[in-house]
């Protein structure tokens, strides 16, 4: 210690800390001359709670370091009668509380009697008018009491070694309660009711002459004060933002530093704010609102922060949902500093009672084109949804009818039946010459699967875009009308490709040389998609995984890219049907010859189809064109080119799992 701080060994005195009721530290008892003289081992009586914290050692001491004041004069051996007290001094013009040394003093002085003591320790003059406060606590809030100048220390006061005292000079206190009162007293003159009694109306003058000489009186009280508060040697302290202790102290305790993003750009650096943690929600949108030069703060949308993915949260904050600023940095039980804020075109109680919807559009070839928010009242239907998005559109689409579905990884659940136009037949050729606009169709995304198909009378008052995704495409014609006799929609959805497992395909050559009998036996039957050079699925959870055959390798079956409606004939082959996708999708034909097909289904093994195979046999008819959570599609099994969406659908709020490196 001598050598790193600077202090002379018999300049150095230690005490032990010791915690009190209110859960606090303080230098409470010194170490005896023995205990001084023994090795750090032997003082295990005094070590840091080592049978309670874990992260500290079993001999891990915190002592506090004694040192004479003056530095020249010899350390000070305290009596019974003495406690040592520690002093900080505020200043309410620079705002500064600073720590000024401790001193011995005697149990019976009042309190009055230290100041000069306090005064010199600040560099005032000795007859400076002073106040003082005990820091009592500052967790889990900050409290800070005032002490009466003619309390004695110990006894009155209740000080003990160890304490803290704040000073400051003198301030004058505001008449606040005579004018409260002065207030108050107003409200007992009344008027005399024309039905009341000469009695009674006499006893109600003398009252409200009463009230009105008490209010007087109280009112030159209130003068009076105010006029000894601006004679107050002190009363410019009264212009400062934290004239006292308790004031500074509960603001330094409160402030919190807020960083405020964009929603849409949460990675930028933002702007800050000093806050206070008790802040309405009102009080920091209009900071904010200041900062950025706006207005009217109602166009402010607030987003609390997940501390998890370090990313905006899925739902932003409604309209005065938090009370506080402590409510809007709390997420799961972690305390934030980061905020997110929208610009809007409309103030938020207005927009609150209006459903928004993010819905993304597809063209022909289920390709992402753009995003669209559209607002409606809550009792509107996906009818609506789908006229205001078709004016957005152009030309192309006024008019026209849209289909809305329900996806879910990869895979669509629901179409609705009424979306469909329900006209004869013989109208159909009409129509498909027509002028009208497309139709188009509302569907509900998640993981790249189709969940629902949305009614055209189904209210969107519990549709959730945050979660799921709202997509709009528009119909093929061919769809757009009730189908023919034996016609039906079926799901089409994208599959990895399994990657080839060497060792897999290693041991299944060498069953077949080891086993010529039983390979000619098996090459002699007929091929099927279990045993055939193309591989098969392994069924499972949601089609399971490919199953290995000669050349090909087990993986896991996933689902990615945008699933898709398609109608089929009850003639139509496979190969019929890969055509018009390759049409559909716009594919290559290179490429797309090294597409595969699969039937897939939760109820048996998936399994590759040959071009030649009619599609209907596979797919059982249904009451509706489509059905609900749709349990059979036909898989295309294909590479994953990796193409991702534009920045703005990205989710951003998946958790990026740590890299964990081992050496």
């Amino acid at each position: 210690v001598a050598a790193q701080l600077g202090v002379p060994e018999d300049a150095q005195r230690y005490w032990v800390w010791q915690q009190r009721q209110n859960k606090t530290y303080r230098p409470t008892s010194r170490l005896k001359p023995d205990e001084e003289s023994a090795h750090i081992v032997d003082l295990r009586e005094h070590r840091e709670m080592g049978h309670t914290t874990a992260k500290h050692a079993l001999m891990d001491l915190r002592l506090y370091l004694e040192i004479p004041w003056p530095p020249e004069s010899p350390v000070q051996t305290p009596n019974r009668q003495e406690i040592n007290l520690f002093f900080k001094y505020y200043d309410p013009q620079a705002e500064s509380l600073k720590y000024v040394g401790h001193r011995y003093v005697l149990k019976s002085y009042k309190v009055c009697e230290i100041f000069p003591l306090m005064a010199k320790l600040a560099g005032l003059p000795l007859d400076t008018p002073l106040q003082a406060y005990e820091e009592v606590k500052w967790e889990p809030t900050v409290m800070i009491c005032a002490i009466d100048p003619q309390f004695t220390l110990h006894q009155e006061a209740q000080l003990e070694s160890g304490d803290i005292i704040c000073f400051q000079k003198a301030v004058p206190d505001l008449p606040q309660a005579a004018a409260a009162a002065a207030d108050d007293s107003s409200g007992l003159i009344k008027a005399a009711p024309e039905s009341m009694d000469i009695d009674e109306e006499q006893q109600q003058q003398q009252t409200a002459q009463q009230a009105a000489q008490q209010q007087q009186d109280l009112q030159q009280q209130v003068q009076q004060q105010l006029a000894a508060a601006q004679n107050h040697p002190h009363a410019e302290l009264l212009q400062c933002t934290f004239p006292r202790v308790p004031e500074f102290l509960s603001y330094i305790r409160s402030r919190r530093q807020v960083t405020f993003r964009r929603l849409e750009e949460p990675k930028e650096p933002g702007l800050q704010l000093e806050l206070l943690r008790e802040d309405s929600y009102d009080t920091v949108v209009a900071a904010l609102a200041a900062k950025l030069g706006l207005a009217d703060p109602t166009h402010l949308r607030l987003t609390q922060h997940n501390a998890y993915s370090n990313m905006p949260q899925r739902t932003p904050m409604k309209f005065r949902e938090k009370s506080s600023l402590q409510g809007m940095l709390q997420h799961a039980g972690h305390a934030t500093d980061t905020l997110y804020y929208e610009l809007l075109d409309m103030p938020l109680p207005q927009l609150e009672q209006l459903k928004s919807l993010r819905v993304h559009f597809h063209n022909d070839k289920t390709e992402f084109v753009g995003e669209h928010v559209v607002r409606l009242p809550r009792d509107a239907c996906v009818g609506d949804v789908l006229a205001e998005l078709g004016s957005r559109l152009g030309e192309e689409y006024k008019g026209r009818q849209l289909r809305l579905l329900e996806v879910y990884h990869s895979k669509i659940y629901k179409v609705g039946r009424d979306l469909l136009l329900l006209l004869p037949l013989e109208m159909v050729e009409f129509i498909l010459n027509s002028d009208r606009g497309r139709q188009l169709r509302l569907l509900e995304v998640y993981h790249s699967k189709i969940y629902k198909v949305f009614e055209p009378s189904e209210e969107i008052a519990n549709m959730d875009a945050n979660y799921w995704l709202i997509r709009a495409e528009p119909v093929p014609p061919d769809e757009g009308v009730p189908l023919p006799p034996g016609h039906r929609l079926i799901h089409v959805y994208h599959n990895r490709s399994p990657k080839p497992d060497p060792a897999a395909a290693a041991a299944a050559a060498a069953a077949n040389n080891n086993d010529a009998a039983a390979a000619d036996g098996a090459a002699a039957q007929p091929a099927t998609p279990a045993n055939s050079g193309g591989g098969g699925f392994v069924s499972g959870s949601g089609g399971g995984g490919f199953v290995s055959g000669s050349g090909a390798a087990a993986g896991p079956l996933a689902t990615f890219g945008d699933p898709f409606l398609l109608r089929i004939a009850p003639d139509e082959t496979l190969g019929q049907v890969k055509a018009r996708i390759q049409q559909k999708l716009g594919v290559a034909a290179a490429e797309f010859a090294t597409w595969r097909a699969a039937f897939v289904s939760i109820r048996a093994a998936p399994e590759f189809l040959g071009d030649d195979e009619v599609l209907a046999s596979r797919f059982a008819a249904a009451d509706s064109q489509h059905a609900v959570a749709e349990s059979n599609y036909l898989g295309l099994a294909h590479e994953d080119k990796g193409v991702r969406r534009p920045a703005s659908s990205v989710n951003r709020y998946t958790y990026e799992r740590p890299v964990k490196i081992y050496n």
